[in-house]
């Protein structure tokens, strides 16, 4: 359905060398600090402060390609891109912990989508960059002990680089639009339970969703990928590749979620921006079938606001069909 449709995941395994001390949004931390470590790393002018849209490598540079993407003419859902998705999620380490030990080991997920793949490189040396700066309230520095691909179709985490060398020894492995095809069949065809991870913010109709049903989340993760696909994967398909009337006839069973409000600070101009979202758990029920390979890609790509953060992550819990 959705031909040519890719994305990439990789772990870092790293060790802290000193105590390093994370916000409650790790997420948040994580995306700045490796933002502007990539900035420092590849702009030609050394400026974390120059607006790249008037830099005439704009359109070859690695860092706007994946935190800056230009406004783009393509229309999508009826309307044009003047803030694009970003091509890649992190996914923080998960649970309450915010502050780690000397020598004790931590990682975090890099997702990517489409023509972003090619810039894993790039990311890496901004970690490399940034493990030697630190990063946290105390600046604890670390080190890259490894770092992994997953492979989707079998389910486990490949070695493809030498930390000792510095250097990737193996291909990342791809993940296709068919493999969430496939692994959809493994799952119950009739019942679902969501587990929101992170605080997920989706909206609807100008409105923002406090309890989202199952159109709400199927309307906004087709419009995602839509756009990833549009933006990054050279894709066609529009919003009719998916039955989106039929989502209605799904219905909710349990929903026990809660609100979290919390914010960030813009590193670039100091200001404040809530970052806040509902968490927890939502059950449905209903014919499946065609929601899944959508729903197996979400739990990639997430959902909702603020995704490069770590937000809008959610997991399928319920056991297979």
């Amino acid at each position: 359905m959705l031909d040519g449709f890719r994305v990439s995941v990789i772990r870092f395994n790293l060790r802290a060398k000193e105590p390093i001390i994370l916000p409650h949004t790790k997420g948040v931390a994580l995306r700045g600090a490796i933002g502007i470590s990539l900035k420092k790393t590849v702009c030609t002018y050394r400026d974390i402060n120059k607006e790249c849209g008037s830099c005439m490598l704009n359109t070859v540079c690695p860092y706007p390609a994946a935190f800056e993407p230009l406004r783009n003419n393509l229309e999508v859902w009826g309307r044009r891109f003047l803030n694009p998705p970003r091509p890649f999620v992190i996914k923080p380490f998960q649970g309450e912990k915010t502050s780690l030990e000397k020598e004790e080991p931590f990682h975090f997920d890099l997702v990517v989508i489409g023509k972003a793949i090619s810039l894993i490189p790039y990311f890496t040396l901004a970690v490399k960059e940034l493990s030697e700066k630190g990063i946290g309230k105390t600046r604890g520095k670390f080190v890259i002990e490894g770092i992994k691909t997953l492979n989707y179709r079998m389910g486990f985490w490949k070695d493809i680089f030498n930390p000792e060398k510095g250097v990737f020894t193996e291909r990342v492995e791809e993940i296709n639009w068919g493999d969430f095809v496939e692994k959809s069949a493994e799952l119950d065809q009739n019942r679902i339970t969501l587990l929101f991870v992170t605080p997920t913010k989706i909206r609807f109709r100008g409105k923002v969703i406090f309890n989202p049903d199952f159109t709400h989340i199927i309307k906004r993760l087709t419009e995602r990928i839509l756009s990833l696909y549009a933006l990054y994967c050279n894709g066609t398909a529009d919003e009719k590749a998916f039955p989106l009337h039929k989502a209605s006839y799904v219905k909710t069973v349990s929903r026990k979620v809660r609100w979290i409000d919390t914010n960030r600070q813009s590193t670039k101009t100091g200001n404040t921006h809530p970052i806040g979202g509902f968490t927890g758990s939502i059950s449905f029920e209903g014919e499946l079938r065609n929601f899944l390979p959508l729903l197996l890609a979400g739990e990639l790509i997430h959902i909702g606001k603020n995704t490069t953060f770590g937000n809008g992550w959610y997991k399928i819990i319920n056991p297979p069909g």
